[in-house]
């Protein structure tokens, strides 16, 4: 795409694109974060993972984790954080289960102490810097506040 492969990209000046505009509409800035300068939906921000469904395996006392991969992905090939919090309404504390998870499907150990709950999150990724999805929104509208897992 002319920037993609350039070490001074984060340097727009420098790029030799000629431009920090956002050139195919998908939100990312010619030179500084776009992964293809000439096609928007070849890494656009993936939409939110859904329909998490949780099944308690019976010998180990794990919990299986399932979900569907987000309808809008973003690439050809994406990645998933599986994300946990005590609380339904906070995830600003929460714990990176895991990150980088390539299929739909985990494993969760732990178990909540009794009169607590754990609450589950998968957000969705891509390879491009700029490819990481929604964490999903709370009950006013607003993105809500995750951990960036590493």
């Amino acid at each position: 795409d002319g920037c993609a492969n350039d070490p001074l990209k984060s340097d727009p000046g420098a790029c030799g694109c000629g431009t920090v505009d956002d050139a195919d509409g998908d939100g990312a800035l010619v030179c500084v974060d776009d992964c293809n300068d000439a096609d928007g939906s070849a890494w656009a921000v993936p939409d939110e993972a859904r329909d998490l469904t949780l099944f308690r395996q019976d010998a180990s006392g794990d919990t299986e984790l399932w979900w569907n991969d987000p309808a809008n992905p973003g690439a050809d090939s994406w990645t998933f954080d599986v994300i946990s919090s005590t609380m339904t309404s906070d995830f600003s504390d929460a714990t990176c289960v895991e990150t980088g998870q390539t299929d739909t499907m985990t494993f969760e150990s732990s178990v909540p102490a009794p009169g607590t709950m754990t609450v589950f999150l998968i957000r969705a990724a891509n390879d491009c810097p700029n490819g990481t999805g929604s964490s999903g929104t709370d009950s006013g509208g607003a993105e809500r506040a995750v951990p960036v897992c590493q």
